[in-house]
């Protein structure tokens, strides 16, 4: 059964575990009550279950434990909502949902399943308190505020921002002109998110 948690945009389940233990997990769309899930490489592939990308053979061999095309998430960075493109040497090519590539150690644990509440980004917030609620400030336009705050404000009624270009409230160039250095490249991703 899913539950809340104020701090998480996914909801989650509780796991009763053999021993008698419970934790709370990510809820997994599929997933029900009475279901049975198991951690560690021989796991079988099925929701909820968490498996490493490939295990080792008796011979040295890798061998794919989740297979090439396979929706997965709760993904471990270092060894110890995505999908298996690629297998490559001792790096699995994951696909992110914004069309990331990245690389991923393949001794790396990682969940089987898309997790629920898919429909998070859909919810509308009615009013601008609950925005507020989650910590976003208003928005307010340079040309609406006065000149001691920004470059653009003031003057009477709707006037035109008075200078040769636009410009950032701290007073440099705002558009045309690149005010920042270059990303550190991260030779672990591929191909960086789409801009939207």
């Amino acid at each position: 059964m899913a539950t809340y948690d104020p701090n998480l945009n996914a909801s989650i389940c509780l796991v009763n575990y053999i021993d008698g233990e419970k934790r709370y997990i990510l809820y997994v769309r599929g997933i029900k009550v009475g279901d049975k899930i198991t951690s560690g490489p021989d796991a079988s592939i099925s929701v909820g279950n968490a498996l490493p990308l490939s295990a080792e053979t008796t011979r040295g061999s890798t061998s794919t434990k989740i297979p090439l095309g396979t929706t997965i998430h709760n993904i471990e960075l270092k060894s110890g909502k995505a999908k298996v493109v690629a297998k490559e040497g001792r790096l699995a090519t994951l696909r992110l949902p914004s069309s990331e590539l990245c690389l991923v150690s393949q001794d790396c644990l990682a969940s089987i399943g898309r997790v629920g509440n898919i429909d998070f980004n859909n919810k509308n917030l009615k009013k601008a308190g609950s925005k507020r609620w989650l910590g976003k400030r208003p928005t307010v336009r340079g040309s609406a505020m006065s000149p001691v705050d920004h470059p653009h404000g003031g003057g009477e009624g709707r006037t035109s921002i008075g200078r040769k270009r636009p410009s950032t409230p701290w007073g440099h160039a705002a558009l045309g002109k690149k005010n920042h250095g270059k990303k550190c490249r991260n030779p672990l991703i591929l191909r960086r998110r789409r801009s939207t």
